[in-house]
């Protein structure tokens, strides 16, 4: 089944902002003006939209996974200057009904220069490719 349209609403506090994902995009809504201000292309050829978003307030960076993509990854933005800075591949064989992957992600906590996706049973902690070394 192809998933299209918003998904996730993510609240940057401090800022008039809501990073919502779509398909193979992130749109920024700027709340004052109730329009789209910026889409990121995160990626991916599924045409599903990714989806289970979240924010780290510490280090202003907003994650959200493309659980549909083969394989799925997870994306990176700098809330600060709107960038995407880093995207995690999930390549490990997984436990979803098929086997695949499953890229789902309820915090998001960095150190040091390694970034842990956690969910309640999971915790994936691996390298990431940096945008300075794509």
């Amino acid at each position: 089944m192809r998933l299209s349209g918003p998904d996730g609403l993510n609240i940057i506090p401090g800022t008039t902002l809501i990073y919502v994902g779509d398909v193979n995009s992130v749109k920024i809504v700027d709340t004052q003006t109730d329009s789209v201000v910026k889409t990121i292309a995160i990626g991916g050829t599924s045409g599903n939209r990714a989806d289970e978003g979240c924010y780290d307030p510490d280090h202003k960076i907003f994650m959200i996974n493309s659980p549909e993509e083969s394989p799925p990854f997870a994306t990176f933005i700098d809330t600060t200057s709107q960038k995407i800075i880093a995207t995690l591949l999930f390549t490990d064989p997984g436990s979803g009904p098929t086997g695949t992957p499953r890229a789902r992600s309820r915090s998001l906590r960095l150190r040091s220069r390694q970034r842990e996706l956690s969910s309640p049973t999971t915790t994936v902690r691996r390298p990431i490719r940096t945008a300075k070394s794509m």
